[in-house]
């Protein structure tokens, strides 16, 4: 929990606190398999097997790489200005197959002047958004007004 609070402070910090965590992995690594081939640890049938891949990050990496491959990737961010507010317009791609699956249109809450640098925006759906099938066909359409979906 400390990482976390502390990363919210700083965010900056989040990248070595990244490199602490994946340190603290690989240390724990070799010294479970320093314990398992100097049999300190005995592992004599299936359950012992599975309980050294469970102590390893194993689970985890194989966990976010099944959920990586089953989401959209971000292609495309990019921030406009109209009327006094700002708009974020992001555009989804299959990660598999690299076409794009949808693009949403957000509109910030309130009027922002083009120079602030406030990230505190409360976004709305404001837009029509597009989904798209795997060969690039428009599946579905959805209107939006002030984060309500009119159609």
């Amino acid at each position: 929990m400390t990482f976390y609070f502390q990363g919210l402070s700083d965010p900056s910090s989040s990248l070595g606190y990244g490199f602490f965590i994946l340190g603290f992995w690989v240390l724990s690594l070799i010294v479970l398999v320093l314990l398992v081939v100097r049999s300190k640890i005995l592992v004599n049938n299936v359950w012992d097997k599975i309980g050294i891949i469970l102590a390893t990050p194993i689970p985890v990496l194989v966990i976010i790489g099944t959920g990586l491959a089953i989401t959209d990737q971000v292609d495309s961010e990019r921030y406009t200005y109209k009327d006094g507010y700002q708009y974020k317009i992001l555009e989804y791609s299959d990660r598999s197959t690299s076409l794009r699956t949808r693009t949403e249109i957000y509109k910030s809450e309130m009027k922002v002047a083009e120079s602030s640098t406030n990230y505190n925006i409360n976004w709305l759906r404001d837009s029509t958004w597009a989904y798209y099938s795997n060969s690039g066909d428009t599946i579905k359409i959805e209107k939006y007004v002030n984060d309500k979906r009119i159609e």
